[in-house]
């Protein structure tokens, strides 16, 4: 069975619940539901194309993401397609299926700060990485060229823009589209993604969702490896959750049988009779209408050494 192992490291952040508290190792068993990539926790999306010639993905509809800092959250806005768009992602990757092979070229909707040259490395599938420009104004200059002269190449900031991404010649099946590391970043914000097969009149500011189906498990649980106590006087964990418009609840066992509400930060002592080892569980509900799903940013296990 596959672990995921986080090893976290000491930061003068960590003072502020106890100067006895030093990080610790936690381990979490792969789950079928709920997928986690460093730090944080949240529902994958998988996108199936069911007729016609494009898809279109929203930027959240994500089977891999993580932010670039603790900090950073997806931003949230009603006049954003679906009301989401991603900003300052660090990891980033969708799951989806073509029903028509063929040569589809992608667009994204996208905003940039500043005029700048704004780029990100992506592969499909099995494929060779490449580098392009997303700010890059395609009637100005190539998006894949590495020396750019002047910023009057690049796109207007203050703006949301339709631009033109690779091209994929993509079979019919499943496909793993990665964006890598730093994946979207710098306060650009990327809201929707539209494929359209060529030889299509379709726009991508036109295109529907009348024609895909998208693929999201209903509950997940997420439940560590035991944690040994001998040598615990005290615990914590801590967690930086979005509920959306699902539910996000943490507990913690002695036994693995009988599990009780988590309180975030809150200090737990090692009494007596407690038990040789500690489980902690993550419980989450998503959102039926894929609107707002929950999603934990990060979090990090902490621990009092006993004397």
């Amino acid at each position: 069975m596959k672990l995921y192992v986080f090893i976290l490291m000491f930061t003068a952040g960590a003072m502020a619940f106890g100067a006895e508290m030093q990080n610790g190792r936690i381990r979490f068993e792969e789950s079928s539901e709920l997928k986690q990539t460093g730090k944080t926790v949240f529902f994958p999306v998988f996108i199936e194309q069911k007729s016609g010639d494009h898809l279109v993905i929203e930027g959240e509809e994500f089977s891999e993401f993580a932010p670039m800092r603790n900090e950073d959250r997806l931003a949230f806005q009603p006049d954003y397609s679906n009301g989401c768009a991603v900003v300052n992602a660090g990891r980033l990757a969708y799951d989806f299926s073509i029903v028509h092979p063929g040569e589809y070229q992608v667009w994204i909707r996208a905003f940039f700060p500043l005029k700048a040259n704004y780029n990100h490395t992506e592969k499909m599938d099995d494929g060779t990485a490449r580098n392009i420009s997303d700010s890059m104004d395609p009637a100005k200059g190539s998006k894949t060229a590495r020396k750019i002269s002047s910023n009057a190449c690049f796109l207007e900031p203050g703006f949301w823009h339709w631009t033109p991404n690779f091209t994929y010649r993509l079979d019919k099946g499943k496909h793993h589209w990665d964006w890598g590391k730093q994946a979207w970043c710098g306060g650009c914000l990327l809201d929707r993604i539209v494929l359209i097969r060529k030889g299509s009149p379709v726009k991508p500011e036109d295109a529907g969702m009348e024609n895909r189906v998208r693929h999201s498990p209903e509950n997940g649980t997420l439940l560590s490896r035991r944690i040994r106590t001998e040598r615990i006087a005290a615990w914590q964990f801590e967690y930086a959750a979005d509920p959306g418009r699902g539910s996000v609840s943490v507990e913690y066992s002695y036994d693995e049988k009988r599990f009780y509400p988590l309180k975030n930060r809150q200090r737990y002592p090692i009494t007596p009779g407690r038990g040789e080892y500690l489980w902690i569980r993550i419980r989450m509900k998503n959102d039926p209408a894929g609107k707002r799903p929950p999603i934990i940013y990060h979090y990090a296990f902490r621990f009092e050494k006993r004397v």
